[in-house]
């Protein structure tokens, strides 16, 4: 069985994450990454250790990375307008549904997964789930249920924000996040895009 060139050195991770690597090496290990899951795994891994300090940088997905998964997606999910959220005076509404991506739909609940909440927005695909939160002024939270034993990436403007592989519970909550472009990859496959944007201006959309 070949060996990984990069197991014994995890300078390289490091190297790596803190956009220090030489160009002509962080190629080559952006590369490496596509098709080694213990060393994605790894990066991930160090992504989540150092999300909650301060000062932590978001890792960037390789480029190949993004195309190889939107080619494994179906080919409507490639090419599919995306759902758009809007901030509005601090809350979140849907301004943008197109039904071809798979719409959201607007559940009137006071109360999800234990949390108070005035309303939560939810899409299905495939055997998932999604379903957005308002938190904060301005903030969201997202829950991902049917995950249990599956990899699961967050990106957001084209850089990983949280990773899961695989993730231990039936349901993912991932919350304080906030304006962007939003991709879910479930096992390496673009699940769900959507974006949130924040605009200050009165609104006649349907919100929380």
């Amino acid at each position: 069985m070949k060996s990984c060139p990069f197991e014994e050195n995890r300078e390289f991770l490091v190297m790596y994450h803190d956009g220090v690597m030489p160009e002509e090496l962080c190629e080559s290990y952006s590369e490496h990454l596509l098709t080694c899951k213990p060393c994605m795994q790894a990066l991930l891994d160090l992504r989540n250790d150092l999300f909650s300090m301060e000062n932590a940088r978001f890792v960037a997905v390789p480029g190949e990375l993004g195309a190889l998964a939107e080619e494994d997606a179906a080919g409507k999910m490639a090419s599919a307008r995306k759902a758009v959220f809007r901030f509005i005076r601090g809350v979140l509404h849907l301004v943008e549904n197109p039904p071809e991506s798979g719409a959201f739909t607007l559940q009137v609940v006071p109360e999800f997964l234990g949390r108070r909440v005035g309303g939560v927005y939810q899409r299905e695909a495939q055997d998932f789930l999604l379903s957005l939160l308002q938190e904060e002024e301005h903030r969201f939270g997202i829950v991902i249920q049917g995950l249990a034993g599956r990899s699961f990436t967050l990106v957001r403007d084209g850089r990983v924000i949280e990773g899961h592989t695989p993730v231990q519970e039936d349901h993912l909550v991932l919350g304080d996040l906030g304006c962007g472009d939003y991709e879910l990859h479930v096992d390496d496959e673009v699940i769900i895009l959507f974006r949130v944007d924040q605009e200050e201006v009165d609104g006649s959309e349907a919100g929380f």
